[in-house]
């Protein structure tokens, strides 16, 4: 019968006489002697590993191609109007400020979401990462000018005309926002510049007119006008002002056909209240009293909605006034804006009843 071999045991050590009352646990790692220089190297190793890490650079070399593909991924979503992407782009804007098509991408998700300030906010960073482009400046410009904020607006427009005289839409547009924040002598350079450009055009011969006007030149502004209809007999924003010429100028049975044509065919219904509102003050003056009421309680019913509408533009976060700017559109005949208004309230919020309930009216007629 074979003997059962014993396994093997480490041999004990001594104990040490200053620690007799302890006892030591056997050990059996030891190194050999020839790898002690590669046990070095691993330490190290080891500590320029640590080291890399908390510098970053290590991490920053491992996370890099997972990013450029996060970017790829973002910027083919945004380009596909995807709004998931938003937080996506927002995170490698944080990480890379300067990153324009990052910039682009996100101004162009704010404009589809329907959220323009946000979308100036993007615009901002993008025009002065690149101030002579014209892309950027030519969007912050018509944005600008639609959220009312027309000192931007015309920052951006005479820039714009000092890179290319001949942007002949950001001249008219310009020159309109001028009259409207009382740089009357800026706008009419800028008409004037656009005549020589343009002998027959017709909005610079109205913005013409239309600041004489305002200065009280009848004479002049009726010259303007007369050279205006030898283009186009036609032209709306003419034929209202020469109705409110006449209205001022006491002619006021004159001025009647003039006004009834604008309420009739002009689709601005800010020009159809300039209308409206001259013709009440016709109708007064004429002894037609019954009519000039009637006119006037049209006149106010469509600016109460124009005023709420422009309201709640300017705050897309107060629903009730954005529902109750749709509901004003709807009972002044406006049905399509005020169709537009009810729809982009419920995309934001589907609670909205009431939004809806107007809606489903619409439909059922």
């Amino acid at each position: 019968m074979k003997q059962r071999k014993k396994p093997f045991q480490c041999a004990p050590k001594e104990a040490s006489p200053s620690l007799s009352h302890k006892s030591e646990k056997p050990s059996c790692s030891h190194w050999p002697q020839r790898l002690i220089p590669f046990r070095k190297i691993a330490s190290v190793l080891a500590i320029t590993l640590l080291a890399g890490l908390s510098s970053g650079y290590l991490l920053r070399l491992w996370w890099t191609p997972d990013l450029q593909t996060e970017r790829s991924i973002a910027l083919n979503l945004a380009n596909a109007h995807h709004l998931e992407a938003e937080p996506l782009l927002t995170n490698l804007l944080k990480q890379n400020p300067k990153d324009i098509e990052i910039l682009k991408a996100l101004v162009v998700l704010q404009m589809v979401a329907d959220r323009p300030q946000e979308a100036d906010e993007y615009l901002a960073r993008w025009c002065k990462l690149e101030p002579d482009n014209p892309t950027p400046l030519t969007t912050r410009f018509e944005l600008s000018a639609r959220l009312f904020r027309y000192q931007t607006a015309v920052a951006c427009g005479r820039k714009l005309l000092q890179q290319d005289p001949a942007l002949s839409a950001v001249r008219r547009k310009l020159m309109w926002i001028e009259v409207r924040t009382g740089q009357l002598e800026e706008a009419i350079k800028d008409a004037e510049d656009g005549l020589s450009q343009q002998p027959k055009e017709t909005d610079y011969l109205h913005l013409l007119a239309h600041v004489s006007h305002l200065q009280g030149e009848w004479d002049a502004a009726n010259k303007h006008l007369d050279d205006l209809f030898a283009q186009s007999e036609h032209f709306l924003p003419a034929i209202l002002l020469r109705g409110t010429i006449l209205c001022e100028t006491n002619q006021f049975q004159q001025a009647i056909p003039y006004l009834d044509r604008v309420i009739r065919d002009d689709p601005l219904p800010e020009n159809q209240q300039k209308a409206r509102y001259q013709l009440a003050q016709a109708f007064y003056r004429l002894g037609r009293t019954r009519e000039a009421d009637e006119q006037m309680a049209i006149w106010q019913r469509h600016e109460n909605a124009l005023r709420t509408v422009i309201d709640a533009y300017q705050q897309p976060s107060n629903f009730d006034l954005r529902l109750q700017a749709g509901k004003l559109l709807l009972e002044t005949g406006q049905t399509a804006r005020g169709i537009a208004v009810l729809k982009d309230l419920l995309s934001q919020d589907p609670n909205q009843a009431e939004a809806r309930r107007l809606l489903e009216n619409q439909i059922r007629k």
